[in-house]
């Protein structure tokens, strides 16, 4: 399951970087369910932060190289929570960079694990 995770977050993150991610006219992406497999993976390898909430706290604004795994499981947590109540949300995370800065963190995190 480790490797079929890691090879979910190396896909969503290829997608994203290869500039496949285009906005519609409406101004919402078309989500490949690439980056979707790529979130739920990262979210197998740390599990939910239920509190996701109560951890944001400067955590949108700090430099994702140096967030902990803690961090990541409420960053996202948090993103994908804000697609299920937000519709656009997800666009935003990746016009930001951030979304691909956190797949790529996670496999410089757990990447090696397992293997």
């Amino acid at each position: 399951m480790f490797n079929a995770n890691v090879r979910s977050l190396t896909l969503g993150g290829s997608w994203i970087r290869s500039g496949s991610a285009q906005c519609t006219p409406s101004g919402f992406y078309d989500d490949d369910d690439r980056v979707w497999e790529g979130l739920h993976a990262a979210l197998d390898m740390v599990t939910p932060d239920f509190d996701d909430g109560d951890h944001l706290d400067g955590l949108k604004e700090m430099p994702v190289a140096q967030t902990l795994p803690k961090q990541l499981q409420t960053y996202v947590t948090y993103v994908t929570r804000g697609e299920r109540f937000c519709e656009g949300f997800l666009a935003s995370v990746i016009d930001s960079g951030r979304l691909q800065e956190t797949l790529e963190r996670f496999l410089e995190l757990y990447g090696n694990e397992h293997n």
